[in-house]
């Protein structure tokens, strides 16, 4: 089978696994052995139910597999960017290609604090790199396991 070359853009920074089996060519069965296997680092489970899996990996460790040296507060960082120090709920759901109700299914849990104004959903950069964190689904060689939504 040929390699197909896909083009993301610059501003995707998290995708769900249908584009990943599209990128590296394989099924979700392969995708989600790479992830329990430890291939691919850089992946967040987003259900709001523990016992669901809804993962978004990476876009730039596709495209550079180097980046599994990082640390996940290094790549956490890398994700979110420079700029925010404050994320609306809009801007959440497009990073992680989410809903609202999700956003808002997080935030009722305690699992994203934040707080409503209007009707918009706000939070801090703290508050969703401490959230992306809990989410990782891979291992530190340090530290050990990372978050509880880890790989079943």
């Amino acid at each position: 089978m040929e390699n197909l070359q896909v083009s993301l853009s610059q501003r995707t920074v998290l995708v769900p696994t249908d584009v990943v089996r599209a990128v590296l060519g394989v099924d979700t069965e392969a995708v989600v052995e790479k992830v329990d296997a430890g291939e691919l680092m850089w992946v967040f489970n987003v259900s709001a139910k523990s016992n669901i899996r809804e993962l978004r990996f990476w876009v730039r460790e596709l495209q550079s597999p180097e980046c599994g040296r990082l640390s996940s507060e290094e790549a956490v960082q890398r994700i979110l960017g420079d700029r925010r120090q404050r994320w609306c709920g809009t801007q959440i759901q497009q990073l992680l290609m989410i809903s609202r109700p999700s956003v808002m299914r997080w935030h009722r849990a305690g699992d994203l604090p934040g707080e409503k104004v209007g009707r918009t959903f706000w939070t801090t950069r703290t508050a969703l790199e401490q959230f992306l964190t809990s989410r990782l689904c891979h291992k530190e060689p340090e530290t050990g396991l990372i978050g509880d939504y880890a790989p079943f």
